[in-house]
């Protein structure tokens, strides 16, 4: 019988790292085609993945001797199933939206699987960071190429510099594709290699092995080029603010930190027109850019006037403004309000500030995963990615996950 328990838990642990591993890969069956990308309802090869592990855990928390249950935590879970599900209901497009509710659901659950499989976290940080890699190696060769091949097995679209639509940086010698890794935005795959970095933090706080750290280094290194190369401003911001935080916090990682810093610096002055036309603004698709995210929250405002109490529906925002080119607002504080009411909104943000501070002095990762949820929070606030897109709302679980495990909350 031992063998057999320890057999389930190796499977268990060995399904986790192959779940987080495939998060970034966007393969999927579409059952439901939208008007757009966020209305476009399809089954991802992560939810397969997902349904596997889902009854490898259960069977193995069923076999568990002594399960201990935090209540508290449950309560506020099973509130936000019900506040979400309550929006689905009084949704503008039900479908849609009950559609988004399962995806909430379906993360809450591996939120809690991650806080109870009592997996090794070095090993979870491990696939964070080589998520961050295996990007960032396909952002280099996209870079080099200025082309994105699409590949229905990845779930890559082609991308194109010249085709209008494309996300791009425009200099005064041309259109200049941004990388996109195999995610559907260079944004989006910049706050994946954000992450990534954050883990990379943790890792080197208790890495003594030498050929440890200078793999790290490497790792790093590529992953900060990799960062620059989405011209992603949200995620390198984000970046620089998590290191200025760590020095605060006296994290030994000098030597990780000059590697960062000096990568991202040679991409800055490998990439100085491109740099400027991001940070400068003057270009017209910059200008346009800012333009209508400042629409945003005009059109955020009307609709939270609208529909404050019960929200238009988790995933339905780009339905509700009934626009031709619908985005959702660049700010997850508003949309969470807006998709599912101010109330809900509150109790969702609540939940993820207690979480924020309650770190495990105990615990020598807990502080670790405080920045990594951290790093989201601070991203959401200039994009939505982390809400609308189901891979990343999922990772942003999966750290509510470790740090409820960390924190000694489950």
């Amino acid at each position: 019988m031992p063998k057999i328990g320890l057999s389930l838990t190796n499977l268990l642990h060995t399904l986790v790292l192959i779940f987080i591993f495939t998060l970034p890969f966007q393969t999927r069956y579409i059952f439901n085609e939208g008007e757009n990308q966020f209305t476009t309802l399809g089954l991802y090869g992560f939810d397969i993945i997902f349904i596997i592990l889902l009854a490898v855990f259960i069977f193995w928390w069923y076999r568990q001797k002594e399960t201990k249950l935090n209540w508290s935590v449950i309560s506020i879970c099973f509130a936000l199933v019900v506040f979400t599900g309550i929006s689905a209901y009084w949704s503008v497009d039900r479908e849609i939206s009950f559609h988004f509710w399962i995806r909430f659901i379906e993360a809450l659950l591996a939120a809690a699987i991650i806080s109870a499989s009592k997996i090794p976290i070095k090993k979870l940080l491990y696939v964070l960071l080589l998520n961050g890699l295996v990007q960032s190696i396909f952002i280099l060769w996209q870079n080099a190429s200025q082309h994105v091949y699409a590949s229905k097995w990845l779930g890559m679209s082609e991308q194109i510099g010249e085709l209008s639509g494309t996300a791009v940086v425009v200099t005064d010698t041309g259109r200049f594709l941004r990388a996109f890794g195999t995610l559907p935005h260079p944004n989006i795959a910049g706050g994946l290699i954000l992450i990534s970095l954050v883990s990379a933090i943790i890792i080197w706080q208790y890495s003594k092995e030498n050929i440890e750290r200078y793999a790290l280094l490497l790792v790093v290194s590529i992953c900060s080029f990799g960062l620059l190369l989405t011209f992603s401003r949200t995620a390198v911001l984000v970046w620089l603010a998590i290191l200025a935080i760590t020095v605060f916090l006296h994290y030994k990682q000098q030597s990780l930190l000059v590697a960062s810093l000096l990568s991202i610096s040679v991409a800055m002055i490998i990439y100085l027109p491109q740099v400027q036309s991001r940070v400068l603004g003057q270009q017209f698709v910059e200008t346009y850019s800012m333009d209508q995210r400042g629409d945003q929250f005009a059109e955020a405002g009307a609709v939270l006037k609208k529909r404050w109490p019960q929200g238009v529906g988790i995933g339905a925002y780009t339905v509700a403004l009934k626009n031709e080119e619908p985005q959702p607002i660049h700010n997850i504080y508003l949309l969470v309000a807006s998709e599912l009411g101010v109330i809900a909104a509150l109790v969702f943000f609540y939940w993820n500030g207690w979480m924020l501070f309650k770190v495990n002095k105990k615990s020598r990762y807990s502080q670790g995963i405080t920045l990594m949820l951290g790093a989201i929070l601070l991203a959401g606030i200039m994009d939505h990615y982390f809400w609308t897109l189901p891979s990343m709302f999922m990772l942003w679980m999966i750290i509510i996950g470790l740090q409820l495990r960390e924190s000694k909350l489950t």
